[in-house]
């Protein structure tokens, strides 16, 4: 018996109400490189899961964020650093 791996990474996303935009088989430290939508909880929930049913021993979560709104925040917190005299 053989197992679709894509079906069944599919399966486990949608369970738990996310959303499977791609799933690719990659040449490196992993096998494949699944992208998925949903919020943080969905996220770590598919990564207990799949950690749980012993199918992984390693899984990866990378967040796509907005670059512009990340550094013009941190330019913002920048110029109200104040450092502790000496």
């Amino acid at each position: 018996m053989s197992a679709d791996r894509h079906a069944s990474t599919k399966k486990v996303i949608e369970a738990i109400g996310g959303k499977m935009i791609s799933y690719e088989w990659v040449r490196g430290r992993f096998d494949v490189v699944c992208c998925v939508e949903g919020d943080a909880e969905t996220v770590v929930g598919m990564k207990v899961a799949f950690i749980n049913s012993g199918l992984m021993d390693d899984l990866m979560i990378h967040e796509v964020i907005d670059y512009n709104k990340a550094f013009t925040k941190a330019a913002d917190g920048s110029r109200s650093v104040v450092i502790p005299a000496e």
